[in-house]
């Protein structure tokens, strides 16, 4: 890395960037970055990191020495690193700090851009299409992002998070033909993008007495789909739905996806991503929407995963060839390959 190269990571404090930070300046001197967030006060004292800043809150109320801070920071950055869209009324005021900006794309803030005219989507529009890198493990999601916004913008791999890094050292695979009872997980969360319904009536169609259906529900708030969600996998299964309603903390979770056998997951667009690689990580069966970003950009890197449809036509009694998937998480997918993206960003 050249001397008083500069990196500046500009953040809302979540589950991701807070897991992240300590990570990076683990592995990177504090000399070399800066964060500076939306985040509490609380939060940053987690984070214990002198190179970690914060914006006055409320931002609106602060406005001239929140945006006095931004262009200091940004100023003084060889590149700057932002993490999903934000701040997009500090750039739209400096525009010109675009040229040297990486876009880290969480994949939820793409689907606002069609057919919306708001001021803040234009805004969004305006910052978004002028950045001069992508940073996603989804090669689907930056060209995505380029035909939406008419850019032309590089991509740069990464696995972005912590959350998007597994271990294959449990890795095992499970023969179907020889189970009496067959675990099956649908959907990851309360959000309507899960298509629980859809799910829950294929798996009727295919009429097999010895499967268990697993919802996880503790994760969103859309309580009336929550309840509808119950209701039908209860009319469809009976005592053989069970509804997960309490949130487990990673480890408790990924204990109970020890003991699926098959997850059925028809989002529509780029969704569950660290839910389906940890499946993958166990030697699990896993079934998408074959239309989304995410289905091709696993395909194209080796990793099996399957066409949902595929449990209509041939059942879940299915033993699918999956050993291939084990060599390429550990090359995709691995912490030491999230830590080599950030090094070819930082260089």
């Amino acid at each position: 890395m050249k001397k008083n190269t500069k990196v500046l990571h500009l953040f809302i404090g979540d589950k991701f960037t807070r897991a992240l930070i300590p990570f990076l300046n683990a592995n990177f001197s504090s000399e070399e970055h800066t964060f500076l967030g939306i985040l509490s006060q609380a939060e940053k004292g987690e984070l214990k990191s002198n190179n970690v800043h914060c914006f006055v809150s409320p931002l609106g109320k602060h406005l001239v020495k929140n945006i006095a801070l931004f262009y200091k920071h940004c100023k003084n950055a060889d590149k700057i690193i932002i993490h999903g869209s934000v701040l997009n009324h500090f750039f739209f005021l400096f525009p010109f700090f675009l040229k040297k900006t990486y876009w880290i794309i969480m994949g939820s803030e793409l689907y606002t851009i069609p057919n919306n005219s708001g001021l803040a989507i234009k805004l969004r529009k305006f910052v978004l299409s002028r950045v001069s890198h992508h940073v996603t493990h989804i090669e689907g999601d930056s060209a995505l992002a380029n035909e939406l916004l008419h850019s032309k913008a590089k991509l740069v791999y990464s696995p972005m998070y912590l959350s998007n890094t597994v271990s294959t050292a449990e890795f095992e695979i499970t023969q179907l033909e020889d189970k009496k009872t067959i675990n099956v997980l649908v959907g990851n969360s309360l959000s309507l993008n899960n298509n629980h319904i859809q799910i829950f009536e294929w798996l009727n169609q295919i009429n097999d007495k010895n499967i268990n259906v697993y919802a996880p529900l503790s994760y969103g708030n859309n309580l009336e789909y929550k309840e509808m969600v119950m209701a039908k996998g209860k009319a469809f299964f009976g005592e053989r739905f069970f509804p997960i309603t309490e949130f487990m903390d990673f480890e408790s979770y990924k204990n109970f996806l020890k003991n699926i056998d098959v997850a059925l997951f028809d989002h529509h667009r780029q969704e569950a991503l660290g839910v389906t690689l940890t499946l993958l990580s166990l030697g699990k069966l896993v079934y998408v929407n074959p239309n989304t970003t995410s289905y091709q950009s696993l395909i194209l890197k080796g990793i099996k995963i399957f066409d949902n449809k595929l449990i209509l036509a041939e059942g879940l009694r299915v033993s699918r060839e999956v050993s291939a998937n084990k060599p390429a998480l550990e090359k995709y997918y691995s912490t030491e390959s999230l830590l080599d993206s950030y090094r070819k960003i930082y260089s």
